[in-house]
Protein backbone atom coordinates (compact mmCIF):
# COMPACT_ATOMS: atom_id res chain seq x y z
CA UNK A 1 0.00 0.00 0.00
CA UNK A 2 1.59 3.45 -1.14
CA UNK A 3 2.03 5.44 1.53
CA UNK A 4 2.21 9.66 1.48
CA UNK A 5 4.52 11.42 3.95
CA UNK A 6 4.51 15.36 4.44
CA UNK A 7 7.15 16.96 5.63
CA UNK A 8 7.41 20.44 6.21
CA UNK A 9 10.98 22.17 6.68
CA UNK A 10 12.40 25.02 8.61
CA UNK A 11 16.13 25.97 9.86
CA UNK A 12 16.20 23.84 13.18
CA UNK A 13 13.99 21.17 13.25
CA UNK A 14 11.29 19.54 10.45
CA UNK A 15 7.53 18.66 11.15
CA UNK A 16 6.46 14.57 9.78
CA UNK A 17 3.47 13.27 9.10
CA UNK A 18 2.36 10.30 6.53
CA UNK A 19 -1.09 8.67 5.68
CA UNK A 20 -1.80 6.01 3.97
CA UNK A 21 -3.92 5.93 0.36
CA UNK A 22 -7.42 5.82 2.48
CA UNK A 23 -6.52 8.87 4.20
CA UNK A 24 -5.55 6.96 7.58
CA UNK A 25 -3.14 7.83 9.44
CA UNK A 26 0.34 6.16 9.55
CA UNK A 27 3.12 8.30 10.98
CA UNK A 28 1.71 10.24 14.08
CA UNK A 29 3.03 14.04 13.75
CA UNK A 30 6.61 14.12 15.25
CA UNK A 31 9.65 16.15 14.96
CA UNK A 32 12.97 15.52 13.84
CA UNK A 33 16.19 17.73 14.48
CA UNK A 34 18.12 19.59 11.48
CA UNK A 35 21.31 17.04 12.36
CA UNK A 36 22.95 13.76 11.60
CA UNK A 37 20.62 12.31 14.55
CA UNK A 38 17.21 13.59 13.65
CA UNK A 39 18.13 12.35 9.92
CA UNK A 40 18.44 8.99 11.11
CA UNK A 41 15.30 9.01 13.29
CA UNK A 42 13.47 10.12 10.28
CA UNK A 43 14.89 7.37 8.03
CA UNK A 44 13.63 4.56 10.50
CA UNK A 45 10.81 5.77 10.67
CA UNK A 46 10.33 5.85 7.26
CA UNK A 47 11.83 2.32 6.62
CA UNK A 48 9.06 0.90 9.41
CA UNK A 49 6.56 1.79 6.15
CA UNK A 50 8.48 -0.75 4.10
CA UNK A 51 9.18 -0.87 0.12
CA UNK A 52 10.69 2.72 -0.67
CA UNK A 53 8.98 2.60 -3.73
CA UNK A 54 5.49 3.18 -1.98
CA UNK A 55 6.89 5.39 0.01
CA UNK A 56 5.78 9.24 -1.29
CA UNK A 57 7.53 11.91 0.21
CA UNK A 58 6.27 15.44 -0.44
CA UNK A 59 7.98 18.93 0.76
CA UNK A 60 7.32 22.66 0.32
CA UNK A 61 10.57 24.38 -2.19
CA UNK A 62 12.06 26.37 1.09
CA UNK A 63 15.16 28.46 -0.28
CA UNK A 64 17.91 26.54 0.84
CA UNK A 65 16.29 24.30 3.54
CA UNK A 66 15.45 21.67 1.94
CA UNK A 67 17.84 20.86 0.54
CA UNK A 68 19.93 18.74 3.15
CA UNK A 69 17.24 16.60 4.26
CA UNK A 70 16.20 16.25 -0.18
CA UNK A 71 19.48 14.77 -0.84
CA UNK A 72 19.56 12.92 2.24
CA UNK A 73 16.76 11.10 1.21
CA UNK A 74 17.60 10.71 -2.87
CA UNK A 75 20.82 9.23 -1.53
CA UNK A 76 19.23 6.38 0.17
CA UNK A 77 17.11 5.36 -2.53
CA UNK A 78 13.51 7.66 -2.03
CA UNK A 79 12.34 9.87 -4.86
CA UNK A 80 10.98 13.35 -2.89
CA UNK A 81 8.61 15.42 -4.19
CA UNK A 82 9.72 19.29 -3.94
CA UNK A 83 6.49 21.53 -4.97
CA UNK A 84 5.62 25.24 -4.96
CA UNK A 85 4.79 26.65 -1.49
CA UNK A 86 2.12 29.01 -3.43
CA UNK A 87 0.64 25.82 -4.55
CA UNK A 88 0.14 24.16 -1.46
CA UNK A 89 -1.42 27.09 0.34
CA UNK A 90 -3.73 27.33 -2.35
CA UNK A 91 -4.82 23.50 -2.28
CA UNK A 92 -5.42 24.31 2.14
CA UNK A 93 -7.38 27.36 1.38
CA UNK A 94 -9.46 25.30 -1.06
CA UNK A 95 -10.47 22.42 1.25
CA UNK A 96 -11.08 23.96 4.26
CA UNK A 97 -12.60 27.17 5.78
CA UNK A 98 -10.65 26.59 9.05
CA UNK A 99 -7.49 28.89 9.11
CA UNK A 100 -4.95 26.83 10.96
CA UNK A 101 -1.29 27.65 10.46
CA UNK A 102 1.62 25.89 12.23
CA UNK A 103 4.19 23.42 11.48
CA UNK A 104 1.94 20.02 12.20
CA UNK A 105 -0.42 21.35 10.44
CA UNK A 106 1.20 21.85 7.25
CA UNK A 107 3.16 18.66 7.47
CA UNK A 108 -0.27 17.01 7.13
CA UNK A 109 -1.23 19.47 4.22
CA UNK A 110 2.15 18.41 2.79
CA UNK A 111 1.10 14.83 2.91
CA UNK A 112 -2.79 15.07 1.81
CA UNK A 113 -1.28 16.88 -1.22
CA UNK A 114 0.67 13.99 -2.07
CA UNK A 115 -2.57 12.13 -1.84
CA UNK A 116 -4.70 14.14 -4.16
CA UNK A 117 -2.18 15.51 -6.41
CA UNK A 118 0.35 13.07 -7.15
CA UNK A 119 2.88 15.57 -7.50
CA UNK A 120 6.53 14.45 -9.60
CA UNK A 121 9.15 13.61 -7.38
CA UNK A 122 12.38 15.25 -7.86
CA UNK A 123 13.28 19.11 -8.06
CA UNK A 124 12.19 21.54 -10.22
CA UNK A 125 15.93 22.44 -11.50
CA UNK A 126 18.45 20.79 -12.27
CA UNK A 127 22.21 21.14 -10.42
CA UNK A 128 23.39 23.87 -13.40
CA UNK A 129 20.61 25.64 -13.29
CA UNK A 130 20.21 25.58 -9.29
CA UNK A 131 23.88 26.56 -9.18
CA UNK A 132 23.21 29.70 -11.48
CA UNK A 133 20.55 30.79 -9.45
CA UNK A 134 22.36 30.75 -6.24
CA UNK A 135 24.77 32.77 -8.21
CA UNK A 136 22.86 35.14 -9.86
CA UNK A 137 21.27 35.86 -6.70
CA UNK A 138 24.02 36.66 -4.91
CA UNK A 139 25.52 38.83 -7.62
CA UNK A 140 22.36 40.66 -7.23
CA UNK A 141 23.43 41.27 -3.73
CA UNK A 142 26.48 42.33 -3.95
CA UNK A 143 25.74 45.11 -6.87
CA UNK A 144 22.77 46.45 -4.54
CA UNK A 145 25.67 46.73 -1.50
CA UNK A 146 28.33 48.37 -4.19
CA UNK A 147 25.71 50.37 -5.30
CA UNK A 148 24.96 51.18 -1.54
CA UNK A 149 28.68 52.12 -0.56
CA UNK A 150 28.78 54.26 -3.79
CA UNK A 151 25.82 56.43 -2.38
CA UNK A 152 27.48 56.66 0.84
CA UNK A 153 31.08 57.79 -0.93
CA UNK A 154 28.91 60.68 -3.06
CA UNK A 155 27.07 61.93 0.11
CA UNK A 156 30.42 62.56 1.76
CA UNK A 157 31.57 64.28 -0.76
CA UNK A 158 29.02 66.51 -1.27
CA UNK A 159 29.72 67.91 1.79
CA UNK A 160 33.56 68.24 1.57
CA UNK A 161 34.33 68.55 -2.25
CA UNK A 162 31.03 68.42 -3.92
CA UNK A 163 32.90 69.48 -7.46
CA UNK A 164 34.58 65.98 -7.50
CA UNK A 165 32.15 63.49 -9.15
CA UNK A 166 31.56 66.32 -12.07
CA UNK A 167 35.46 65.00 -12.87
CA UNK A 168 35.34 61.13 -11.41
CA UNK A 169 33.00 59.04 -11.37
CA UNK A 170 33.08 57.15 -8.34
CA UNK A 171 32.88 53.52 -9.29
CA UNK A 172 35.87 54.68 -11.84
CA UNK A 173 39.53 53.15 -10.93
CA UNK A 174 40.84 56.93 -11.03
CA UNK A 175 38.38 58.12 -8.59
CA UNK A 176 39.19 55.60 -6.25
CA UNK A 177 42.65 55.49 -6.87
CA UNK A 178 42.18 59.06 -5.70
CA UNK A 179 40.16 58.89 -2.43
CA UNK A 180 41.79 55.62 -0.93
CA UNK A 181 45.07 57.93 -0.24
CA UNK A 182 43.63 61.26 0.19
CA UNK A 183 40.05 60.91 0.96
CA UNK A 184 40.08 65.52 1.63
CA UNK A 185 40.01 68.47 -0.66
CA UNK A 186 42.84 69.53 1.06
CA UNK A 187 44.93 66.73 0.54
CA UNK A 188 43.80 66.52 -3.26
CA UNK A 189 44.43 70.20 -3.84
CA UNK A 190 48.24 69.18 -3.06
CA UNK A 191 48.53 65.92 -5.21
CA UNK A 192 51.84 65.77 -6.21
CA UNK A 193 53.14 65.47 -10.19
CA UNK A 194 54.05 61.84 -9.50
CA UNK A 195 51.02 61.13 -7.92
CA UNK A 196 48.67 62.58 -10.37
CA UNK A 197 50.28 60.18 -13.02
CA UNK A 198 49.88 57.22 -10.88
CA UNK A 199 46.04 58.28 -10.96
CA UNK A 200 46.39 58.33 -14.07
CA UNK A 201 47.74 55.39 -15.27
CA UNK A 202 44.80 53.24 -13.07
CA UNK A 203 42.48 53.92 -15.89
CA UNK A 204 42.67 54.65 -19.72
CA UNK A 205 40.33 56.88 -19.45
CA UNK A 206 41.35 59.15 -17.14
CA UNK A 207 43.42 62.55 -18.91
CA UNK A 208 46.61 64.01 -17.17
CA UNK A 209 44.42 67.16 -17.51
CA UNK A 210 41.00 66.37 -15.97
CA UNK A 211 43.20 64.86 -12.78
CA UNK A 212 44.97 68.69 -13.10
CA UNK A 213 41.55 70.41 -13.41
CA UNK A 214 40.26 67.99 -10.81
CA UNK A 215 43.79 69.51 -8.18
CA UNK A 216 42.74 73.09 -9.12
CA UNK A 217 38.98 72.74 -8.37
CA UNK A 218 39.94 71.60 -4.82
CA UNK A 219 41.91 74.18 -4.19
CA UNK A 220 38.93 76.10 -4.88
CA UNK A 221 35.89 74.06 -3.06
CA UNK A 222 32.54 74.95 -1.93
CA UNK A 223 32.91 72.14 0.44
CA UNK A 224 33.68 72.12 4.37
CA UNK A 225 36.68 70.43 5.90
CA UNK A 226 34.63 67.02 7.46
CA UNK A 227 36.88 64.84 9.14
CA UNK A 228 33.71 62.18 9.61
CA UNK A 229 33.13 62.49 6.12
CA UNK A 230 36.64 61.88 5.23
CA UNK A 231 37.00 58.80 7.72
CA UNK A 232 33.70 57.32 6.27
CA UNK A 233 35.30 57.30 2.73
CA UNK A 234 38.11 56.09 3.51
CA UNK A 235 36.80 53.02 5.50
CA UNK A 236 34.53 52.65 2.55
CA UNK A 237 36.26 52.53 -0.69
CA UNK A 238 38.19 48.86 0.37
CA UNK A 239 34.46 47.62 0.99
CA UNK A 240 34.51 48.49 -2.51
CA UNK A 241 37.20 47.08 -4.10
CA UNK A 242 35.83 43.85 -2.14
CA UNK A 243 32.79 43.69 -3.54
CA UNK A 244 34.14 44.41 -7.16
CA UNK A 245 36.48 41.27 -6.81
CA UNK A 246 33.43 39.17 -5.20
CA UNK A 247 31.16 40.37 -7.99
CA UNK A 248 33.96 39.65 -10.81
CA UNK A 249 34.91 35.96 -9.53
CA UNK A 250 30.67 35.49 -9.26
CA UNK A 251 30.45 36.40 -12.88
CA UNK A 252 33.68 34.31 -13.95
CA UNK A 253 31.60 31.38 -12.03
CA UNK A 254 28.29 32.19 -13.77
CA UNK A 255 29.89 32.04 -17.50
CA UNK A 256 31.53 28.74 -17.06
CA UNK A 257 28.52 27.02 -15.84
CA UNK A 258 26.96 28.82 -19.11
CA UNK A 259 29.65 27.68 -21.10
CA UNK A 260 28.55 24.30 -20.57
CA UNK A 261 24.68 24.90 -20.93
CA UNK A 262 22.86 24.66 -24.56
CA UNK A 263 20.72 27.48 -23.99
CA UNK A 264 19.48 30.62 -26.30
CA UNK A 265 18.53 32.77 -24.53
CA UNK A 266 21.35 35.05 -24.39
CA UNK A 267 21.76 34.58 -27.79
CA UNK A 268 18.54 37.43 -27.97
CA UNK A 269 20.37 41.07 -28.56
CA UNK A 270 20.34 42.77 -25.78
CA UNK A 271 20.73 40.01 -22.99
CA UNK A 272 23.76 39.45 -21.62
CA UNK A 273 25.07 36.39 -20.62
CA UNK A 274 24.71 36.54 -16.81
CA UNK A 275 20.82 38.22 -17.48
CA UNK A 276 20.50 34.93 -19.46
CA UNK A 277 21.96 32.93 -16.25
CA UNK A 278 19.35 34.29 -14.06
CA UNK A 279 16.56 33.85 -16.36
CA UNK A 280 17.51 30.46 -16.40
CA UNK A 281 18.34 30.14 -13.28
CA UNK A 282 15.23 31.20 -11.93
CA UNK A 283 13.10 29.28 -14.45
CA UNK A 284 14.81 25.86 -14.47
CA UNK A 285 14.01 23.47 -16.84
CA UNK A 286 11.86 25.55 -18.65
CA UNK A 287 10.48 22.48 -21.18
CA UNK A 288 8.61 21.88 -18.08
CA UNK A 289 6.48 24.91 -19.13
CA UNK A 290 3.40 23.33 -21.44
CA UNK A 291 3.14 27.28 -22.51
CA UNK A 292 4.03 30.61 -21.79
CA UNK A 293 1.44 31.47 -20.34
CA UNK A 294 3.08 29.21 -17.54
CA UNK A 295 5.99 31.03 -17.82
CA UNK A 296 4.25 34.19 -16.84
CA UNK A 297 2.13 32.81 -14.03
CA UNK A 298 5.73 31.67 -12.72
CA UNK A 299 7.00 35.11 -12.56
CA UNK A 300 4.34 36.91 -11.15
CA UNK A 301 3.88 39.04 -14.78
CA UNK A 302 0.49 37.92 -15.67
CA UNK A 303 -2.60 40.47 -15.00
CA UNK A 304 -5.16 39.01 -12.57
CA UNK A 305 -8.63 38.38 -13.70
CA UNK A 306 -11.97 38.63 -12.41
CA UNK A 307 -14.75 37.24 -14.04
CA UNK A 308 -18.96 37.06 -12.90
CA UNK A 309 -21.84 37.43 -14.46
CA UNK A 310 -21.77 40.14 -17.14
CA UNK A 311 -18.42 41.11 -15.85
CA UNK A 312 -15.22 40.43 -17.20
CA UNK A 313 -12.19 41.72 -16.53
CA UNK A 314 -8.00 42.25 -15.87
CA UNK A 315 -6.87 44.39 -13.34
CA UNK A 316 -2.93 44.81 -12.61
CA UNK A 317 -0.14 41.99 -12.04
CA UNK A 318 -0.38 39.85 -9.89
CA UNK A 319 2.83 39.85 -8.69
CA UNK A 320 3.27 36.36 -7.17
CA UNK A 321 6.45 34.05 -7.87
CA UNK A 322 10.52 35.51 -7.76
CA UNK A 323 10.54 38.94 -7.35
CA UNK A 324 14.27 38.64 -8.51
CA UNK A 325 12.84 36.67 -12.02
CA UNK A 326 10.43 40.29 -12.75
CA UNK A 327 13.31 42.42 -11.97
CA UNK A 328 15.34 40.13 -14.10
CA UNK A 329 13.41 40.46 -16.86
CA UNK A 330 11.68 44.27 -16.38
CA UNK A 331 15.89 44.95 -16.60
CA UNK A 332 16.47 43.12 -20.15
CA UNK A 333 13.05 44.22 -21.42
CA UNK A 334 14.57 48.14 -21.64
CA UNK A 335 17.64 46.72 -23.14
CA UNK A 336 16.26 44.12 -25.37
CA UNK A 337 13.66 46.83 -27.09
CA UNK A 338 17.13 49.19 -27.65
CA UNK A 339 18.64 46.25 -29.30
CA UNK A 340 15.89 45.16 -31.00
CA UNK A 341 13.56 47.41 -33.78
CA UNK A 342 10.73 45.20 -33.42
CA UNK A 343 10.23 45.17 -29.90
CA UNK A 344 11.17 49.09 -29.76
CA UNK A 345 8.01 49.24 -31.95
CA UNK A 346 6.07 47.23 -29.26
CA UNK A 347 7.24 49.26 -26.97
CA UNK A 348 6.56 52.70 -28.85
CA UNK A 349 2.77 50.95 -29.80
CA UNK A 350 2.25 50.94 -25.96
CA UNK A 351 3.42 53.60 -25.43
CA UNK A 352 2.54 56.34 -27.98
CA UNK A 353 -0.51 54.74 -29.46
CA UNK A 354 -2.27 53.20 -26.37
CA UNK A 355 -0.92 55.85 -24.21
CA UNK A 356 0.33 52.76 -21.65
CA UNK A 357 2.45 54.41 -18.66
CA UNK A 358 6.42 53.46 -19.30
CA UNK A 359 6.28 50.90 -16.62
CA UNK A 360 3.17 48.71 -18.27
CA UNK A 361 4.52 49.12 -21.76
CA UNK A 362 7.77 47.93 -20.40
CA UNK A 363 5.80 44.65 -18.81
CA UNK A 364 4.02 44.24 -22.07
CA UNK A 365 7.74 43.79 -23.69
CA UNK A 366 8.77 41.55 -20.94
CA UNK A 367 5.65 39.20 -21.46
CA UNK A 368 6.90 39.28 -25.05
CA UNK A 369 10.32 38.15 -23.97
CA UNK A 370 9.08 35.18 -22.03
CA UNK A 371 7.18 34.12 -25.34
CA UNK A 372 10.40 34.43 -27.29
CA UNK A 373 12.20 32.52 -24.32
CA UNK A 374 9.85 29.83 -24.38
CA UNK A 375 9.88 29.44 -28.10
CA UNK A 376 13.69 29.33 -28.32
CA UNK A 377 14.51 27.01 -25.42
CA UNK A 378 11.65 24.68 -26.44
CA UNK A 379 12.91 24.10 -29.84
CA UNK A 380 16.32 24.41 -29.40
CA UNK A 381 17.07 27.30 -31.82
CA UNK A 382 18.62 30.62 -31.63
CA UNK A 383 17.44 33.63 -31.82
CA UNK A 384 16.03 34.96 -35.49
CA UNK A 385 15.04 38.98 -35.86
CA UNK A 386 13.73 37.87 -38.83
CA UNK A 387 10.72 35.62 -37.62
CA UNK A 388 9.85 38.17 -34.85
CA UNK A 389 6.44 39.91 -36.08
Amino acid sequence: MPYHVGIDVSKWKHDVFAMDQDGAVALKPFQIRNDAEGFSNLLKSLEALGDKAGVRICMESTGHYHKAVYGFLRERGYSPSVVNPYLVSAFVRGATLRKEKNDRADAIALARYSLEKGPAPGESQSDALEQLKSLTRARDRLVRERSDKIVVITNCLDRIFPEFTGFFEVKSAVARFILAKKADAKSIASMTPAFMERARKASRRASALRIQSLKEAASKTVGRPDPAASAIISATIPVLESADEAIGRIEGEIKAIMSGLEEHVSSIPGISAISAAAILGEYGDISRFGNPGKMLAFAGLESSHSQSGQSDSHGKMVKRGSPHLRYVLMNVAITAKNWNQVLAEYYSKKRVTEGKKRRVALNHVAKKLIRIIWKLQTEGIDFDASKLR
